[in-house]
């Protein structure tokens, strides 16, 4: 594809709100395609295919077909065992000639994304919603400050002669008033009010909203309410509520997967990648010197992991 084939439409991502959510969504689930990786998965199940099963869904059935094995999606069901959980999955899937009910455990095994099956649409839809009706507020807000003076006019022939000044001083000329009569009918008023919102106020949501988003999902992206520098102290406040829902996902897909092993014989791992992986080691790292020698300083190993070539996928 040549450049000049390329259209940016402005207006879409722009102004229409459920345009905007839906490229933020789908944007932030390209980024969590970096957050595992799973190996020795059978070739006929791709990762990007179960990750997106799994975050948009909140679960997958694995499952043999044909001597191949394959991830479903579908519905939970049956009676209920000792703990409530369901039994039966239902799936179709017309590609592989499959269409039934199917006991979980037996038939195949059952990868939550999370506990609760709760997957990642809900925290991404939650703040892509707020973050499209900030883009289109700071849309607006954008356009009205072009908006320094107001004039207005009494009859259309100095409505006319306003329009004429302002061509004038568009295209580089000095306007000319000819008749006091302009002048005497005309009305000029300023654009900015105190109520006009604040371009500053609106970026700073805009970012507050992100780095909440990316928070969630595990990703060190504080935002400085202060608008000042932070100690460093200050800055790790937030690194414990980072953590519980990333470890609640990755010990899901973990026993799964050791099911799965149990069951087929195979040998499939999961474990975190990216900038995900680089906040486990530097965890790590930091426990392993504190267990050996109490509070060392860590800014060498926080170096050596900033270093490591894994950059946190956050917008600036």
């Amino acid at each position: 594809m040549y450049l000049n084939e390329i259209i940016f439409n402005t207006d879409k991502y722009t102004k229409d709100k459920e345009q905007i959510a839906h490229s933020m969504g789908i944007d932030t689930l390209n980024r969590l395609q970096s957050m595992f990786i799973w190996e020795d998965l059978p070739e006929t199940i791709p990762q990007k295919y179960l990750e997106l099963q799994l975050q948009t869904k909140g679960h997958a059935f694995f499952k043999p077909v044909n001597d191949d094995y394959y991830t479903f999606t579908g519905g939970l069901g049956g009676e209920p065992d000792a703990y409530h959980q369901p039994t039966i999955f239902t799936t179709a899937n017309p590609a592989l000639n499959i269409d039934g009910n199917y006991k979980i455990g037996e038939d195949g095994i059952l990868i939550s994304n999370d506990v609760m099956r709760m997957g990642l649409l809900p925290i991404i839809s939650r703040y892509v919603g707020l973050m499209s009706d900030v883009t289109i507020t700071i849309r607006i807000a954008n356009i009205m400050k072009r908006i320094t003076q107001i004039f207005s006019g009494s009859d259309a022939s100095t409505v006319e002669s306003i329009r004429e000044y302002l061509r004038q001083l568009e295209s580089g000329k000095l306007g000319v008033i000819e008749e006091n009569a302009f002048l005497n009918d005309l009305h000029v008023q300023s654009g900015a009010t105190e109520t006009t919102a604040r371009l500053t106020d609106l970026i700073e949501m805009m970012q507050y909203l992100k780095a909440s988003l990316y928070n969630d999902i595990g990703l060190q992206a504080n935002y400085n309410m202060k608008r000042e520098s932070i100690n460093s102290n200050e800055a790790q406040l937030a690194d414990d509520a980072l953590q519980p829902l990333v470890d609640n996902m990755l010990k899901c897909r973990q026993d799964a997967c050791k099911a799965i092993n149990d069951k087929y014989n195979l040998n499939i791992s999961v474990r975190f990648n990216s900038a995900w992986y680089d906040n486990e080691i530097e965890r790590e790292a930091i426990i392993e010197s504190i267990t050996e020698g109490g509070e060392n300083d860590t800014s060498e190993i926080e170096g050596s992991i900033s270093d490591s070539g894994n950059d946190i996928p956050v917008e600036n």
